[in-house]
């Protein structure tokens, strides 16, 4: 992509959220690579002399794989849903090897490019799907392209100036750096952007066949549920069985959201149906006496920590 003759303002008219209003993104998270926080602290050290760039803090560096809406429309119920979906549909992919070399200007941004080109495509494809499935819409991208380009934004633009010694001082590359790309995770960005108020929620990771993702109940403000998590498959279920366990624990939830009162009740109900998925709750005596009714046996349940009650508050 050509270079830019100028920068520009990215928040001089931008419309952002206040501070109780979040952004939902999936990201690709990199402060657990070092080869990446490296390469990106290496072009930002270049760019250290420069006005009005605004650094993305190691912490938080990151290539954004969607915009999937914000928390006014997307239920805390519902952000658990996509997890589990983006999860079943990268489980058949295997964790995925890009290098970062490729410098990108944007009069808003400076980014580090992946290449091969497509590479990370199942990853967008998995969330975007997932998304969909859960909200009825399939998000949005950002980046200099009309198609999803996924990038590692080291600074962004706060005023106007000539890009061209940006340009000389960064080059078209930076040395290669071959990471390995193994998780996509849910982010809420609460508030403004520049302020990187950030709350992962939870990650989906290829190559996870048969994995373990949970399924945790929100239950703020709901006097009397507990809160607990399944997991599936069971360790003795039979081979291939835990993609069956998956969807009935997935179908459950999607179906318990929408009656609240009764989460707790509807999700050990789909477990009575399917006898090789374990229950694990917060204390056995948990196990309502209308589940107990429905052949749940008790070496079925497996306490897994101390009693978190929700009183309602």
């Amino acid at each position: 992509m050509p270079i830019p003759d100028e920068t520009r303002d990215r928040w001089s008219s931008r419309a952002e959220p206040d501070s109780g209003t979040g952004a939902i993104y999936w990201h690709m998270l990199f402060r657990d690579d070092p080869a990446a926080r490296a390469t990106a602290r290496a072009a930002q050290a270049r760019l250290a002399s420069f006005r009005d760039l605004h650094m993305t803090p190691g912490e938080w560096l990151h290539a954004t794989a969607l915009v999937a809406g914000t928390t006014d429309g997307i239920s805390s119920e519902d952000l658990e849903l996509m997890l589990s979906g983006a999860q079943q549909h990268l489980h058949g992919i295997q964790p995925i090897d890009v290098t970062i070399s490729r410098v990108l200007y944007h009069p808003e941004a400076i980014m580090l490019g992946f290449t091969p080109e497509g590479a990370l495509d199942p990853i967008h494809r998995a969330v975007r799907q997932a998304t969909l499935a859960v909200t009825g819409r399939t998000g949005s991208v950002t980046g200099p392209a009309a198609r999803w380009t996924p990038h590692m934004t080291i600074s962004y633009s706060t005023g106007i100036q000539p890009m061209a010694p940006i340009a000389v001082a960064l080059g078209r590359e930076v040395p290669r750096c071959d990471i390995t790309v193994r998780a996509v995770s849910l982010v809420i960005q609460w508030g403004p952007e520049r302020l990187w108020n950030w709350q992962p929620v939870g990650t989906a990771q290829p190559g996870h066949a048969g994995g373990r993702p949970a399924f945790r109940a929100r239950a703020a403000g709901i006097t009397g549920l507990v809160t607990f998590c399944l997991r599936y498959p069971y360790e003795r279920a039979a081979a291939g069985d835990g993609e069956h366990q998956a969807f009935l624990a997935q179908d459950a939830h999607r179906h318990a959201h929408r009656a609240a009162r009764h989460t707790l009740l509807l999700l050990q109900v789909a477990l009575a149906r399917q006898g090789r998925t374990r229950l694990q709750l917060a204390r056995r005596d948990h196990l309502p006496e209308d589940v107990r009714k429905l052949g749940i046996q008790r070496r079925r349940v497996h306490v897994v920590h101390e009693v978190h009650e929700v009183n309602g508050n």
